[in-house]
């Protein structure tokens, strides 16, 4: 089912006015998800304004039946010629004024950017986009954003009440994954851990959790450690 925009909060208004006039566009044509996000021809045309980015490229990626999403790709490459490839992933009919492809394409495009340090939708962060670090990609790069992938879904499963804290007096608070697991064996045919997922797989568990509702509003103050699903 498609669902229509929230009113933005006076937070998402103040930010949509500076970016968009430091960026000079529209301000109404940044959305919140509740994260910023642009149509993927504006946000690469401001990219393009980078004297970092070389090529930003962006194509459909694949269809998932199993969970109704849309995959779309980007990949952008440096002067230094260094590459930075992600996913983006929409539900089909997420939204009724924006397109699924229109939605995964933005997705896609802005974290490509952001892992490649030039992405001027972050939220609170109003710079230049000449004034942004282009890090150094590292060999452990894909581990460590395949264990921040992992940390946001574990995050997010337990704002949706799949994974369960449990506290006792006494002892250190644990976690019970079992419905988590439960679910993702009923999105990927009996699989019921994301550990061995690459990085389509876990932006597509990431998109579906998104999509289920909230069961307690002080779940995201709690720091997830980073521990195998």
């Amino acid at each position: 089912m498609s669902t229509r925009f929230q009113p933005r909060s006076e937070s998402q208004k103040k930010l949509a006015a500076e970016l968009g006039q430091q960026l000079h566009i529209d301000p109404d044509r940044i959305l919140f998800f509740p994260e910023p996000w642009l149509p993927p021809e504006a946000l690469t045309a401001i990219a393009r304004q980078s004297d970092k980015i070389k090529t930003l490229d962006e194509g459909y990626q694949e269809f998932i039946p199993s969970l109704n999403q849309v995959a779309h790709h980007a990949t952008v490459i440096d002067y230094k010629g260094r590459t930075w490839g992600r996913s983006g992933i929409a539900t089909v009919d997420e939204h009724a004024e924006v397109d699924a492809h229109v939605l995964a394409a933005g997705r896609c495009i802005s974290a490509a950017l952001t892992s490649a340090g030039v992405n001027p939708l972050r939220p609170g962060s109003i710079v230049e986009l000449s004034e942004l670090p282009s890090p150094e990609p590292l060999d452990g790069d894909e581990v460590a954003n395949k264990n921040k992938e992992l940390r946001q879904i574990h995050l997010i499963a337990t704002q949706k009440g799949l994974i369960k804290i449990i506290e006792v007096p006494g002892e250190k608070p644990r976690r019970d994954y079992t419905e988590y697991r439960m679910r993702l064996g009923q999105w990927f045919k009996g699989v019921t851990t994301a550990a061995g997922f690459d990085h389509l797989q876990r932006q597509s568990v990431i998109e579906a959790l998104n999509r289920l509702p909230d069961v307690d509003e002080f779940a995201g103050l709690i720091d997830e450690e980073s521990e195998a699903s």
